[in-house]
């Protein structure tokens, strides 16, 4: 991410390939995400345009911080719960299940819960 020169935010491999400005903004995004599901058990995924990747960079680098103070935090009754519903959620699709919205837009629901 740091490597990522600020002025080819908009460098892509392929037409419909996500912008490297785009992956460094998603990236600093779903650590705030998990900030909030760690405090929330939920979070609320919205996407926004992406800043300049050096701003980016900044908050991926705040959110990090924010995320491993809240982990920390978590007891082992809380891990248990996140380990088997992750579990549970890989067994659906070869089930000829659907994956919901559970931490976020899944394949099946992209569109939140």
């Amino acid at each position: 991410m740091l490597k990522v020169p600020a002025d080819q935010a908009a460098s892509r491999p392929h037409a419909r390939s996500s912008s490297s400005g785009d992956i460094v903004w998603r990236l600093a995004s779903e650590l705030g995400d998990a900030c909030e599901l760690v405090e929330k058990g939920s979070a609320t995924f919205t996407m926004r345009p992406p800043p300049p990747v050096p701003d980016a960079i900044a908050v991926y680098e705040r959110n990090l911080a924010r995320l491993h103070t809240r982990v920390a935090a978590i007891d082992d009754v809380q891990w248990d719960a996140i380990h088997h519903r992750g579990q549970l959620s890989s067994y659906l699709r070869p089930m000829g299940g659907k994956v919901p919205s559970i931490y976020g837009p899944s394949a099946d629901d992209p569109g939140g819960r």
